[in-house]
């Protein structure tokens, strides 16, 4: 065949395209990057604690409450006062009624229902629906021999190991043949291994425990995530939250911790949230430089009074959850990997006659979110 032959300048779509070298970045540009800030925490801060076996179980208990509430409108010369949890009194309790100022002395107890001494101190005065009762503790006799002994019953609270893997898989052609981003195999690996931790950040969030045998002879198990645990300081603006609203939600917060008077905690928040706290004003969230350098993120600080958090703007919260906010104590959080079962990267796991490599991300792990009412979630807020 005769050559192809052109006059005039040669431009470089008369060229053959092979043999025009390719400007191709060796970096691969990806969306979503590593984002697993509360499992770095976590295993930074608490470290790991092995779990023994498929169910991670640990005990609860807290000091007999001295707060109760009446549950109906009780007249001044009414004897009987009905309260959501009788079990908090006891014969010779001083219950004050904070509305009022008026001091009772317990009688005796029935069920959800107080007998009491009308006036012990102050005056006798009409209760009303939902009145706050603060315990005072008894007032002896006298004399007289050491009341009941009461105490709280210790719970049990238990969570699953869930097993999560994720897979690499190339040909032998593939792993031969050059990359511009170098070796692809590594890439892949390095790539996986990003997906793997947000997906146990994922877990850490939201997962829901839950254990079944339906799909096959063999149990599969999910883990329960902070999510499932947080049931009483639950919190919902529903819209546009004001600083009064959040101060609030952080004194309720910051009632409770696992050790006793922490003043410092970790908010795990939407970029709406923190959007919605700059919009105060200036100054609400300052750079924690110290935290930052440890945790390698960008860590603020937002002060509240005498409480501290640690604010995370979390990547992860995001449809349907970019409202969501958590208020946590790190102290009652632990990552709990499966003793020998803990991340990692098992290799060349292929079929011995195939022409190629698959390696695996392999991970059986549990949390353990302690104490409930040392954590808070928030959700609904628009900015």
């Amino acid at each position: 065949m005769p050559p192809t032959i052109r006059s005039g300048n040669l431009a470089t779509n008369e060229v053959l395209a092979a043999q025009l070298v390719v400007d191709m970045g060796t970096d691969v540009m990806q969306y979503d990057p590593p984002g697993a800030p509360m499992m770095k925490i976590i295993t930074k801060r608490m470290g790991a604690t092995p779990a023994k076996a498929t169910t991670v179980r640990w005990m609860e208990d807290e000091p007999i409450p001295y707060w109760d509430q009446a549950t109906a409108i009780v007249a001044d010369s009414a004897l009987i006062i009905p309260v959501d949890n009788g079990a908090y009194f006891q014969a010779g309790n001083l219950v004050k009624v904070v509305r009022t100022d008026e001091v009772v002395r317990v009688s005796g107890v029935a069920g959800n229902n107080l007998t009491v001494t009308r006036a012990w101190a102050g005056t006798a005065t009409a209760l009303a629906d939902n009145d706050y009762l603060l315990n005072l503790s008894t007032a002896e006799m006298e004399g007289d021999v050491a009341p009941e002994a009461r105490h709280t019953v210790k719970v049990e609270r238990t969570n699953y190991t869930q097993i999560r893997k994720d897979t690499v898989h190339l040909t032998g052609t593939n792993m031969a043949v050059e990359h511009y981003n170098g070796d692809e195999r590594r890439y892949q690996q390095r790539k996986t291994g990003e997906f793997h931790a947000r997906a146990w950040e994922e877990i850490g969030l939201h997962g829901r425990k839950a254990e079944s045998t339906s799909v096959g002879a063999k149990p599969i198990r999910s883990c329960g995530g902070i999510d499932e645990t947080i049931s009483t300081n639950v919190f919902s603006p529903g819209g546009t939250m004001t600083e009064s609203e959040f101060i609030s939600y952080v004194s309720q917060a910051f009632r409770f911790s696992v050790n006793a008077g922490r003043t410092r905690k970790l908010l795990l928040a939407s970029s709406t949230v923190i959007n919605t706290i700059n919009s105060w004003g200036l100054g609400k969230l300052q750079i924690n430089e110290r935290e930052s350098a440890s945790y390698g993120m960008d860590i603020s600080t937002y002060v509240a009074g005498s409480a501290r958090l640690e604010v995370i703007d979390h990547p992860l919260l995001e449809n349907g959850y970019e409202g969501f906010f958590y208020i946590v104590d790190p102290d009652g959080m632990k990552y709990r990997p499966l003793q020998g079962r803990g991340t990692k990267l098992h290799t060349n796991i292929q079929d011995p006659s195939e022409d190629g490599c698959k390696d695996e991300y392999r991970t059986e792990a549990s949390f353990q979110f302690a104490l409930d009412k040392v954590h808070s979630r928030g959700s609904g807020v628009t900015f």
